[in-house]
């Protein structure tokens, strides 16, 4: 499928290709689209350096995701046929209690939490046996120190632990549709684009993110949490 070419978009990809050895993208150009959007918007924001640093950082990651994630479904096609059944959510405005309510309730063996070391790295499929020293946890605890370094104060707002359980925006943050951006710059052109998008694919594809999750050990019921869902209800 051809695209408009971007030149800081191509560098992103380039850069994530790069680091995984994969360079399928799949049919959804969509991406590519919102990708240059939310660049834009960040070229045009009166942003410290080391904060565009990061969203760099996350915006390549966010790539390379969708480079494992294409690489899964096609390695394993049966992940679109696994069935999601009634999943818990809990949706609320920001700051009112969720994360503890998420992780009482994760107490309960029949509910699956989203961990966040799967939110942020859902691909390929976890093994039962290693979910609970998956190689990706000891990644993810040294990019949650890499975050702090830029706000230490991070844990007295929202603790992060990699095998705690977490939100799953940052699974939908995978289609480069950041749902969070509009809420650090509401007034920005992304927050305006983003408002007129069709959210039916982009849940698509956060449903496939959570079918390849479940693929070799399917949970008895998911428990998702997620303030953003509240703009899509």
């Amino acid at each position: 499928m051809s695209h408009i070419k971007n030149s800081a978009v191509d560098a992103l990809l380039e850069a994530a290709s790069r680091r995984t050895g994969l360079s399928d993208w799949g049919d959804d150009d969509h991406f590519r689209t919102a990708l240059g959007v939310l660049l834009e918007n960040i070229k045009n924001e009166a942003i410290k350096s080391e904060v565009r640093l990061s969203l760099s950082f996350r915006l390549i990651e966010n790539l390379k995701n969708r480079l494992h994630i294409q690489e899964a479904l096609k390695r394993y096609p049966a992940i679109l046929e696994q069935p999601i059944y009634n999943p818990l959510y809990i949706v609320s405005l920001p700051r009112t209690g969720t994360t503890l309510l998420q992780r009482l309730l994760a107490q309960d063996a029949y509910n699956r939490p989203l961990l966040f070391w799967e939110a942020l790295m859902p691909a390929p499929p976890p093994e039962p046996e290693q979910h609970e020293n998956d190689p990706r946890i000891k990644k993810i605890v040294e990019s949650v120190k890499y975050f702090k370094q830029f706000d230490p104060d991070l844990d007295s707002i929202h603790l992060l632990d990699a095998k705690k359980p977490e939100e799953c925006f940052f699974l939908i943050d995978n289609s480069l549709v950041w749902q969070v951006w509009p809420e650090w710059a509401p007034k920005s052109q992304y927050a305006e684009w983003i408002s007129k998008q069709d959210m039916v694919p982009i849940y698509q594809y956060y449903r496939q993110q959570l079918q390849i999750l479940q693929y070799r050990f399917p949970p008895k019921r998911w428990l998702l949490k997620g303030p953003t869902h509240m703009n899509y209800l």
